[in-house]
């Protein structure tokens, strides 16, 4: 069947040789003592163990060919292709059975990639045995597979079959052609047909195991797994896989057991830092992520499960260009693929590329598509593209899917109040605050469309709601605070405001609040040094520098005003809110030199900025000197900025 592309690539990942120890009770064995604790140690699943007796062995006879033909047999078990077929080539050298040994790099080339390799050189030959004859065919039938040639694969195995039927990697074959025609039944057919043949159990346990994944068994392939590491207590594969999913049914322990076991066969090598990426990037530190995928790239840069984990763990820490690169590069290898597909939409959708994001997502958009994640994110992309229309029906396509899921009747509740459809969006989102007891969002959302629409005593019922869900949390009393506002009973929401502030003493929201209240009741003293009080511990804070230069612009002090928005610019010089501010106060002054001098200095620190290019014209025009060719730039730049809804077509 065919491998998990996390499980193949970790399978052909790189290891660190194990180091030797020159002074321990092993010193004075002889080769041949070497070797059979080499046995031993592969009899007891224990492989990295004999690899170490093994190269003990070759340090008193580097030409021991039996020591090299084990030893190329190890490498295999530890899917160590390249490793396998120099030791194997070596021994073959030193006198080891040709007929022997060409099986045994048939797999070794496999397990590198080298497909056209196997067909080139692994052959039959008139003196082949049986037994041989099939293993051979059955190689070739493997390379044909991964070389895309499905029916003479398939063939290939048939005919290993029917020279000899003892061979179990044959049924491997026979499984995966199985599972290529989506006869699930036959593949696990030829499985227990498989398991019967007393060689290479832990191999075919570790296809049950995958046959068990593809068919969403996750528990049965857990004990598939298991058993094989019960019998090769070492084998990478079963404990990555174990590992995997273990991580995906969030039971974090058992897996980091198993990646401890890695690290410790494997130190400091790729597939080790891979898999602690892996529990880093579930445990969402994202940074230690990021650090362990760095140390995986030094020694395997194309390393396509660590290019995913990468673009991923980079969309998490909002570096969306890189999450883009990664993420392309693993499509290329894998197109269609739906989790990095998803997490490519989502990166465009917060570059602002919606519809680039709807191109990328049209492969999971079938008519009978049931992926509720691409259909939410469809409707995402079209939100954004200003299609509320086609969003409504994307979010209405996942909901039929999942009803339950309260994030997407969140969703949809956005979407019809951006519309202002309140009377269906207010449902949506109460269906979604009753159905999160422990979360807030949709009370929010629900709060804040309730003020909007006046409805002060439906926003207040909904607020004693949230402060059962989030107790002792400031920003609910600044809500109540609002809503009392709302009906004119400014004593409590005076109230409200200042318990707020009990709860954070710095809470901003309750701060400004206050100070609106103390406009309203002819206290701009009042309201001044509220604000003056946050930049005594705060002395950059934006908001209120903004707030004291507005509340000398409403005393008619401009002189004032225009010096707080000029220590905001000079404190936050990349911020355009008190450039324009400032623009607009120079304006109402009539002072159009300082207005344009300000308006092209942002321009040309941010050429890109439709608030810059706005904020440029309004400067010119007001001093009357707006010509053509800003205009032109202007209407060019709106075109640019709307491009991709102009040739928006319905996926």
């Amino acid at each position: 069947m065919t491998k998990h592309p996390v499980a193949l690539a970790i399978a052909l990942a790189l290891s660190v040789p194990v180091a030797l120890s020159g002074c321990d009770s092993t010193a004075n064995l002889t080769e041949q003592e070497h070797i059979q604790r080499a046995k031993d140690f592969q009899d007891k699943g224990k492989l990295q163990g004999s690899i170490v007796e093994l190269k003990n062995a070759l340090q008193k006879n580097p030409d021991s060919a039996g020591a090299r033909l084990l030893l190329g047999q190890i490498y295999l078990k530890t899917r160590q292709g390249a490793e396998a077929e120099k030791e194997l080539n070596r021994a073959q050298q030193l006198g080891a059975n040709r007929e022997v040994v060409q099986p045994l790099v048939g797999e070794a080339l496999l397990l590198m990639g080298e497909y056209q390799r196997v067909l080139d050189e692994i052959q039959p030959g008139d003196q082949t045995s049986p037994t041989n004859r099939a293993r051979t065919l059955q190689l070739r039938g493997h390379a044909l597979l991964k070389l895309g040639k499905l029916k003479e694969g398939c063939d290939m195995f048939q005919q290993s079959r029917a020279v000899d039927a003892r061979i179990p990697q044959t049924y491997w074959g026979l499984a995966q052609c199985a599972v290529a025609e989506r006869d699930m039944k036959q593949a696990r057919a030829w499985l227990d047909e498989a398991i019967k043949l007393p060689s290479e159990q832990a191999g075919t346990r570790m296809f049950i195991g995958d046959w068990e994944q593809l068919n969403n068994n996750p528990q049965a392939a857990l004990a598939a797994y298991g058993e094989v590491l019960k019998s090769e207590p070492d084998n990478l594969e079963a404990l990555q896989n174990r590992i995997t999913l273990n991580l995906k049914a969030g039971q974090v322990e058992a897996a980091r057991i198993d990646i401890e076991q890695v690290e410790k066969l494997m130190p400091k090598s790729a597939p080790a830092y891979y898999l602690r990426a892996l529990l880093l990037f579930q445990q969402k530190n994202f940074p230690a992520t990021q650090s362990a995928l760095q140390e995986v790239f030094k020694t395997m840069p194309g390393h396509l499960p660590s290019t995913l984990l990468a673009g991923a763990t980079a969309y998490e820490l909002g570096s969306y260009e890189q999450a883009e690169s990664h993420l392309q590069r693993y499509l290329a290898r894998y197109p269609g693929q739906a989790y990095a597909t998803r997490i490519l939409a989502a990166t465009q959708i917060k570059q602002n590329q919606a519809a680039k994001a709807l191109e990328t997502l049209a492969p999971l958009l079938t008519p009978d598509s049931r992926d509720v994640q691409a259909l939410t994110l469809a409707g995402e992309a079209s939100r954004a593209n200003q299609d509320s229309a086609r969003a409504t029906e994307w979010f209405a396509r996942a909901a039929a899917i999942d009803p339950k899921n309260a994030a997407l009747r969140t969703r949809m509740g956005i979407n019809h109040l951006a519309e202002g459809d309140f009377p269906h969006g207010l449902p949506e989102l109460q269906a979604a605050a009753a159905m999160t007891p422990k979360q807030h969002e949709a009370d929010n959302l629900l709060v804040l469309a309730y003020l909007e629409q006046q409805q002060f005593d439906k926003a207040l019922s909904v607020i004693q709601t949230m402060e059962k869900k989030l107790p002792g949390n400031p920003a609910v009393g600044v809500l109540r605070g609002q809503a009392y506002t709302g009906k004119g009973d400014f004593v409590r929401a005076r109230s409200s405001f200042e318990a707020a502030l009990a709860t954070d003493p710095d809470f901003y929201p309750a701060i400004a609040s206050l100070a609106q209240l103390d406009l309203y009741e002819k206290k701009p003293d009042a309201a001044r040094k509220r604000f003056e009080g946050v930049l005594d511990k705060h002395k950059n804070h934006l908001q209120a520098l903004l707030a004291l230069a507005q509340l000398e612009a409403l005393q008619k002090n401009t002189p004032e005003a225009q010096d707080w928005l000029k220590k905001a610019i000079g404190a936050h010089p990349n911020a355009l809110e008190p450039r324009q501010r400032l623009v607009s106060l120079y304006i109402d002054n009539q002072d159009y030199p300082r207005a344009l001098a300000l308006a092209n200095e942002t321009l040309q620190a941010n050429p890109d900025s439709l608030v810059a290019l706005d904020l440029m014209g309004t400067a010119q025009l007001a001093a009357g000197q707006a010509g053509i060719e800003l205009l032109s730039r202007f209407f060019h730049f709106g075109l640019v900025r709307r491009k991709g809804r102009a040739d928006l077509s319905n996926p």
